[in-house]
């Protein structure tokens, strides 16, 4: 996990490091219409760029907020593309964020399930209407009830 990772360190005080860093970073990708800087390197599984830095690697649109932003990633905080793009690494497109937040805006089932606002019954989610289950999930206090009742009677 990204957030798992210990902070990455980079040589403030160096400009020639930095422009190495750029160097390479800028070598291995493609500037698209909408903005991106596209990844053309190795990606993950989960489709983003990776990058070698230090013998070890690490997301490419970190290490390239840190080296264009000139500033580290805050502590307890990840980076959010605000393009949907997984293989962009402009560091304009990146914005801090919490963990929470990042994966509420996802496309993941846990995403898709917090934007619903209806069981698939039609009945309403609002928080007076459900019962919450452990680990955040929500259940519809009519569909239980009488899911309830028909247990009850058969």
């Amino acid at each position: 996990m990204v957030s798992d990772l210990p902070v990455i360190r980079i040589h403030t005080y160096d400009p020639m490091y930095y422009l190495a860093v750029m160097i390479r970073l800028w070598n291995s990708v493609i500037e698209d219409e909408n903005g991106c800087w596209v990844w053309q390197g190795h990606k993950n599984h989960h489709g983003y760029g990776t990058f070698s830095y230090k013998n070890e690697n690490r997301l490419a649109y970190n290490i390239s907020y840190i080296i264009f932003r000139k500033k580290p990633i805050t502590p307890g905080k990840v980076l959010h593309h605000n393009c949907r793009n997984r293989a962009c690494i402009n560091p304009y497109h990146l914005v801090e964020v919490t963990k929470k937040f990042n994966a509420l805006e996802g496309i993941g089932p846990t995403a898709i399930n917090a934007r619903k606002t209806h069981c698939i019954r039609g009945h309403s989610l609002a928080e007076d209407k459900i019962y919450r289950k452990k680990g955040n999930g929500r259940v519809c206090k009519i569909c239980h009830y009488q899911s309830s009742r028909r247990k009850l009677l058969n």
